[in-house]
């Protein structure tokens, strides 16, 4: 980018060309992308409610944008998904299903740990033991929020642990919601034998069937733990919840205590994510 600067007269009234920094053609650059983020939701937040679809010239004239910006702006928004022309009319637009699926990730990320603390305080309390929710970010399980045992012997998990999705209790109940395909095409990079890949494949179709997992040290050599599925309003697996601690803890009792409170936290979080069990059987 040229930037043309006059002299005064006493520097005998020439024209100089002056080039921009690289910093001020970033600057520039960053600018003009936020502004045209800024007239992009100025022009998503004149749709209201009640006025479904709105034409280019309405769009106009309520936000003061012209109709060059506003056709572009359209164009732009429309390849996203965030609007789209009226089937019956084309010079008219409306809000996109694009919206729906941004909604979604939203609400799974605020909602799942504001409904969900309150369950894992109550297990822990329940049962005190540590009790984590995780979800899957790529190829890992992430824990988001735990609740920690008061034991003076106790699992530490803190938000930000994370381990291979296929790694321990929580990592089977995630890929109990994954189809045999999603499972044989997530199997396929990992370094393990095929027997191993057999026993996993096996460990998650069981866990799809129980409706929980059950894990003796896999994260750690000395901890048990027993996870189930957290699912959405879509049916789908969306987090993990675990109750985890030290094996010799882990009595027949205790496990089997574990799995009624596990299973039914996870189904009081799932219903409160929108899921419909009736729907989904």
């Amino acid at each position: 980018m040229i930037a043309v600067a006059q002299q005064s007269a006493r520097g005998g009234g020439k024209t100089r060309r002056q080039s921009k920094s690289a910093s001020e053609d970033r600057r520039d650059l960053v600018r003009y992308k936020v502004e045209a983020v800024s007239r992009a939701v100025v022009l998503l937040e004149a749709f209201r409610r009640g006025e479904a679809s709105l034409t280019a010239e309405t769009l106009s004239k309520r936000t003061g944008l012209s109709s060059p910006a506003v056709a572009a702006l359209l164009g732009t928004l429309a390849r996203r998904g965030l609007v789209q022309r009226s089937a019956g009319d084309p010079g008219f637009y409306r809000l996109g299903l694009g919206w729906l699926r941004l909604a979604d990730v939203k609400r799974q990320q605020l909602e799942i740990r504001e409904v969900s603390t309150p369950v894992l305080q109550r297990i822990r309390d329940a049962v005190n033991e540590t009790v984590s929710l995780g979800i899957r970010i790529g190829a890992n399980r992430v824990n988001i929020e735990y609740a920690e045992s008061r034991h003076e012997v106790r699992r530490i998990v803190q938000p930000g642990f994370h381990v291979a999705l296929h790694v321990g209790a929580g990592g089977l109940a995630l890929m109990s919601g994954m189809d045999d395909a999603e499972i044989e095409a997530y199997l396929a990079p990992i370094a393990i034998s095929q027997i191993q890949k057999s026993k996993l494949v096996a460990a998650i179709k069981a866990a799809r069937r129980d409706g929980h997992a059950f894990v003796e040290g896999e994260v750690t050599s000395d901890t048990a733990a027993i996870s189930a599925p957290v699912r959405n309003h879509s049916g789908d697996a969306v987090a993990a919840l675990t109750i985890s601690m030290p094996q010799p803890r882990c009595t027949p009792a205790m496990r089997a205590r574990c799995i009624r409170d596990v299973v039914k936290g996870a189904r009081e979080i799932s219903l409160a994510m929108g899921h419909d069990p009736a729907r989904a059987g």
